[in-house]
């Protein structure tokens, strides 16, 4: 396992037990699931509000839609999860290494 998993693992592992609270409480105050992709929900309805569906990193409020009358949840643009790793990770990188050369996480 590399420097960067053993860091960032129990970090997830905090974050999937925060998404599943968030989950169980949404379900009980009537949202009605994740957006996905047309198809995806139109053959299988449930399949948005299943946990395994669910965005690890989401968006910080729902989003209502006009038009159905529903409540989903959005995940996070890939640019706030790539500044939250680097974030996490300076510490652990040499004082050496400037910003311009680390490596980029996502693309």
């Amino acid at each position: 396992m590399s420097v960067c998993q053993e860091l960032i693992i129990p970090d997830i592992q905090t974050q999937v037990e925060q998404v599943k609270k968030l989950h169980t409480k949404f379900i009980e105050d009537g949202y009605n699931g994740v957006f996905m992709f047309d198809a995806m929900e139109r053959k299988a309805k449930y399949a948005t509000k299943e946990f395994n569906r669910q965005w690890l990193f989401q968006a910080k409020e729902m989003t209502f839609v006009p038009d159905t009358g529903e409540r989903s949840l959005c995940h996070l643009h890939d640019r706030h999860i790539q500044k939250t790793i680097k974030f996490l990770l300076r510490p652990a990188l040499p004082e050496s290494v400037p910003e311009q050369l680390m490596p980029p996480i996502l693309p």
